[in-house]
């Protein structure tokens, strides 16, 4: 199958996933009374539904999973989105201290370093590492900062995705072209919910923006190993 059609399969379902379920965590973020309260800060006017975050990621690892079977590069990937999400969705629900969260992403990073899948700039290997955990956290965190305003984490990430994804068109990296577009597709079918909603109709929270970063960064990683050091 060309990679073009992979691309546009995979981000059509992916789109149409997150389209669809939206409105199902909306109803359950309802029966759970999981709201961000308008509070402090906070500029919206009445208690909106969590967990945005659980359709982008049911889609993004729904579409990897289904169309991709390189495990080696799936699983360690996912397996940071299940991780974030699931701690993002807890701080939503009851504060988690920024000490456990980033200890938990420095983590996540050293294992995808572990992996290969990490930053190899040419140096000894303890500065790839620092250079891996600090690349991840800087990410994860700035799209979590980012999800302050409706709209940004998901916009941002859907057009650094669809940038990720035509490299992996250009390399004829198919793993990668499949991953991103997916990603790209869950980010664009949640806007409407979102950014498009006068108000929003819900929020993407931690669990969302958390998973959303993490797989930001390490796409980003994985896309560019297979260039120079001096070019990474």
């Amino acid at each position: 199958m060309p990679l073009e059609l992979q691309l546009l399969i995979s981000l059509t379902i992916a789109l149409g996933i997150v389209y669809f379920t939206t409105p199902v965590a909306i109803r359950v973020a309802g029966r759970l009374e999981f709201y961000d309260r308008p509070v402090g800060y906070k500029g919206h006017l009445a208690p909106t539904p969590y967990l945005g975050g659980a359709a982008v990621t049911v889609s993004f690892t729904a579409v990897l999973l289904l169309l991709s079977d390189e495990w080696r590069r799936s699983v360690p990937l996912l397996a940071g989105v299940l991780v974030l999400w699931a701690l993002g969705t807890l701080d939503d629900r009851r504060t988690v201290t920024p000490a456990l969260r980033i200890l938990v992403e420095v983590g996540l990073a050293a294992g995808l370093w572990a992996l290969d899948l990490g930053w190899n700039l040419g140096g000894p290997p303890v500065v790839d590492l620092v250079f891996t955990c600090f690349w991840v956290v800087a990410v994860v965190n700035a799209f979590n900062f980012f999800d302050n305003m409706d709209g940004a984490a998901s916009s941002m990430a859907s057009v650094v995705a669809a940038g990720i994804a035509v490299l992996g068109l250009v390399q004829g990296d198919g793993w990668l072209t499949v991953a991103a577009a997916a990603l790209c597709g869950a980010c664009l079918g949640f806007l409407p919910h979102n950014l498009f909603a006068s108000p929003a109709r819900i929020f993407l929270g931690d669990g969302g923006s958390m998973p959303i970063g993490f797989a930001i960064g390490a796409l980003v990683m994985i896309g560019t190993a297979g260039s120079a050091s001096e070019w990474q």
